[in-house]
């Protein structure tokens, strides 16, 4: 067993945006101005083909959104659910090219931007993602979606200075999710700033429905970051509330070693 406790992945690498690939954003758009001089036709096949991104049924949703593409009002919706569907396919050129077009019919299609600087990220073009979520903070400033993947972004080029600038504004948000706690605790413990990132651990205490993956993560950054005592806690606390699992008892035992204690660190799971 080593000394240092080893986390599954690192603490910055999350997925960011929510629901079915932005079907939920999808969904609030839909309904432009002038909606109400729409045929009933395109726009009822758009909205159905959204609820049917939402429920994975991907071809039957291609079929309805490809109606939509037909009337030129309901155009750049169609084509952004192309995207999303596309997107969860993982046919990224194309989904990439549809919501290009979503947003040259509509630039204030903020969900098709966000899915397209995921697909942008997973193309490894993190400086092109960027630039698309920095318009989408140029439309909707306090977007909290666009502001974590932004972060992330600078997170992973180390620049955890600019990372929390970029996060202050949706400081109180981000500390209402697992994916906000583990960032900022990785900014602040790369900032040298540990009182900010032991507070954290009370705010991960107050979350709840963490899976017991997120909190091992989040207990090992703190360990590693020298806030062993805190990251402890929760290792015991998803130990209490948990079945028992290798993960787990390896990241606890290696933190009882890291925190000088053997006898603990040589059978963590059954130790009161």
């Amino acid at each position: 067993m080593g000394c240092s406790p080893r986390q599954a992945r690192p603490a910055h690498r999350r997925a960011w945006l929510p629901g079915a690939c932005g079907a939920l954003w999808l969904c609030g758009l839909l309904l432009f101005p002038g909606s109400a001089a729409l045929r009933a036709d395109p726009r009822q096949a758009l909205q159905q083909a959204a609820l049917l991104v939402q429920q994975g049924r991907l071809e039957e949703a291609d079929q309805q959104a490809q109606l939509a593409v037909a009337d030129p009002e309901t155009r750049a919706a169609a084509y952004s659910v192309l995207g999303a569907i596309r997107f969860q396919q993982k046919r990224f050129g194309e989904s990439a090219s549809f919501l290009q077009k979503a947003i040259r019919l509509e630039p204030r299609l903020l969900g098709a931007q966000l899915t397209l600087a995921q697909v942008y990220t997973l193309q490894h073009k993190s400086d092109t993602a960027a630039g698309v979520l920095r318009r989408v903070l140029e439309l909707d400033p306090s977007n909290p979606s666009a502001r974590l993947a932004l972060a992330h972004l600078e997170a992973e080029r180390r620049n955890y200075r600019m990372s929390l600038d970029v996060l202050q504004p949706v400081l109180a948000a981000m500390k209402q999710s697992p994916e906000g706690l583990l960032l900022l605790a990785a900014d602040y413990l790369n900032t040298a700033n540990r009182d900010a990132a032991a507070g954290l651990a009370k705010d991960w205490a107050r979350l709840s429905d963490v899976p017991p993956d997120a909190s091992i993560s989040f207990a090992v950054l703190l360990v590693e970051g020298g806030l062993v005592s805190d990251g402890i806690a929760i290792l015991e606390r998803v130990k209490e509330a948990t079945p028992p699992t290798y993960e787990l008892a390896f990241n606890l035992g290696s933190a009882y070693l890291v925190n000088r204690e053997p006898v603990r660190a040589s059978n963590p799971m059954t130790w009161p």
